[in-house]
């Protein structure tokens, strides 16, 4: 025992270490054992090699840390008109802020104009978003499509017949009596298929004892044979999304007063379209919801008629008249009325294209208003 004591050298006679042997020493008793397998040794070793430092902390919490920069940079955004972001919008878009660039002078919802505007055919995606999806204003674009192949292709005797094909059969509508394309809840509405051949000569027929009904080809899908005489108009398509291309073709094509669920970008090949609307915000004067066999979407008013004295109400509903000819279009948002009428004495055809509602929650909105929800 006292052999063993004179073999241990004092603590206070050991050499003191150099830094580069102090930092190779392995870490003290407290932290973890001397034996590589220890899980506490692992550790160390483990954050040593990784380190500690600015980069690391980054690297294994980038998500939080670009969160929290997010939140930063959207709070000087709100707060401080004069920050670098808002500097660099109002110097490249003219806008006073980021918020005022997206949001404008947005209109309420329920605002409804004095008039329907022309809008330019150059229209940017800013401005169509700003004037005509936050204000949920319907607009005309004179000439928007005037380069298309069909208004001159169409007008020809047998090229539709050419196109479409004589002995292809297509689904034709037809109405009796003062009865409006669209009513097909209306016991004066048929639909039958039959040969294009056939439809172009009911089409031409005049109303007689003999012929009662009328005939048109209502809201049908564009025959792919035909799509390469129209294009999809720029202004819609560099914002909204498309889901179906259809036309219509009729010789005194009236269209029954009615909203549908989806944009609708409304252009005219051939023949002209005398287009009458109301705010979607004037559903009581246009009596809808008020006949048991009449879908909520559809108003028993003819918009067009003067002095109903059965819907004396109508009277007080503001009305836009709109007159579209050939290469034209006409922007109608969701759940605008509608009533549309083309020539009386020779062949109209629209081709519409259909979008994606641009608004969630006003889809919901209308939604409860036919459900008899709101």
């Amino acid at each position: 025992m006292l052999q063993q004591q004179t073999q241990q050298q004092p603590v206070y006679n050991q050499p003191r270490p150099s830094p580069t042997q102090q930092f190779q020493q392995p870490p003290p008793p407290g932290y973890c054992c001397e034996d590589p397998t220890c899980p506490s040794t692992q550790r160390y070793l483990a954050a040593k090699r990784k380190g500690c430092g600015f980069f690391y902390v980054l690297k294994r919490y980038y998500l939080a840390v670009f969160l929290i920069a997010g939140i930063i940079g959207m709070n000087e955004e709100l707060k401080n008109p004069q920050s670098y972001v808002n500097n660099t919008v109002r110097y490249y878009l003219d806008q006073p802020t980021l918020l005022e660039y997206f949001m404008g002078n947005a209109k309420p919802m329920n605002f409804i104009p004095e008039t329907i505007n022309e809008c330019s055919n150059n229209m940017t995606f800013k401005d169509f978003h700003i004037e005509l999806i936050l204000d949920y204003q319907p607009c005309l674009f004179i000439g928007q499509v005037e380069e298309w192949r069909a208004l001159d292709n169409w007008k020809q005797e047998n090229y539709l017949r050419e196109k479409i094909g004589n002995h292809s059969i297509v689904q034709v509508d037809k109405v009796k009596g003062a009865a409006k394309f669209g009513q097909q809840f209306s016991p004066e509405y048929r639909r039958e298929y039959i040969r294009y051949e056939d439809f172009n000569q009911k089409m031409h027929l005049k109303k007689s004892k003999t012929n009662e009904f009328q005939y048109a080809i209502y809201e049908q899908s564009l025959p792919d044979t035909l799509l390469e005489d129209v294009y999809q108009p720029p202004v819609s398509q560099q914002i909204l999304k498309l889901e179906d291309t259809t036309f219509s073709q009729g010789v005194d094509l009236r269209i029954a007063a009615h909203y549908d669920n989806r944009d609708r970008m409304f252009c005219v090949a051939q023949g002209f379209f005398n287009v009458t609307l109301v705010s979607p915000w004037e559903r009581i004067p246009t009596y809808a919801g008020g006949f048991p066999m009449m879908p909520p979407n559809f108003s028993p008013v003819d918009f067009n008629k003067q002095e109903q004295r059965q819907f004396i109400g109508f009277e007080q509903a503001v009305k836009y008249y709109i007159d579209i000819e050939e290469g034209d279009c006409l922007y109608l948002p969701a759940y605008w009325w509608q009533q549309i009428e083309g020539d009386q004495k020779g062949t109209s055809i629209a081709v519409s294209y259909w979008y994606e509602i641009s608004s969630e929650w006003l889809k919901l909105i209308f939604t409860g208003i036919e459900n008899n929800h709101i």
